[in-house]
C-alpha cells in the first residue's frame, strides 16, 4: 500500500473526513425530504365556510287578485355559495288568504299573504302576497324617507307611493 500525505495529514485521513461528512449531510438532507413528503401527501380540505347559507323565496313581494294562481321559486346556496336542490319545506302563515300546494298558491281572499321557506335550520325572508279584490285598488303602500340619524324630538320627510 502506497502511502501519500499532503501537508501534514495523509490523504487517508481526509477522505474519511469527508465520506463522513457527506453522510451526515445525506442523513439531514433524507430526512428533510421524508418530512416534507410526508405533509404533501393526500389534499386539504379546509370545511371553514365561506358565506351563509342561503334559501332564497320569489316573488319575494306581489300583488295577485282574488282567485290568481302563482307558482313560487324558491333556491337554496349551501356555505360555499353553490347552488343545490334540497328538500325544503314552504310555510304559509295566513291559510284564510292562501292556499298552498307544494309551489303552488292560490288566492282565497283579500288580505296580505305570508310565506316562508325553509330547509334545516336555514329560512328564507317573509314574502307577502298582497291579495285585492278590485284591480283599482291599491295592493301596496310604500313609505321612503331619506335614510339619516335621528333624535329625540327630530323630524323627517317622508313620502307614500301607492
Amino acid at each position: 500500500m502506497v502511502k501519500c500525505s499532503f501537508g501534514d495529514e495523509p490523504i487517508s485521513m481526509k477522505h474519511s473526513l469527508f465520506v463522513r461528512m457527506i453522510k451526515r449531510s445525506t442523513f439531514l438532507i433524507g430526512w428533510v425530504l421524508l418530512i416534507s413528503l410526508a405533509s404533501c401527501i393526500g389534499t386539504d380540505f379546509l370545511d371553514d365556510p365561506v358565506v351563509d347559507r342561503i334559501i332564497f323565496l320569489a316573488p319575494s313581494d306581489t300583488a295577485l287578485e282574488v282567485g290568481d294562481n302563482l307558482e313560487l321559486i324558491v333556491n337554496y346556496t349551501d356555505q360555499y355559495g353553490i347552488p343545490e336542490e334540497v328538500d325544503f319545506q314552504i310555510i304559509n302563515l295566513d291559510p284564510s288568504i292562501l292556499s298552498l300546494s307544494n309551489q303552488n298558491i292560490t288566492t282565497l281572499s283579500v288580505g296580505t299573504g305570508r310565506l316562508v321557506a325553509f330547509y334545516q335550520d336555514v329560512f328564507s325572508d317573509t314574502t307577502y302576497i298582497n291579495v285585492i279584490g278590485d284591480v283599482n285598488a291599491v295592493a301596496r303602500v310604500e313609505i321612503i324617507g331619506e335614510s339619516t340619524p335621528l333624535s329625540i324630538g327630530d323630524m323627517v320627510n317622508l313620502k307614500a307611493l301607492s
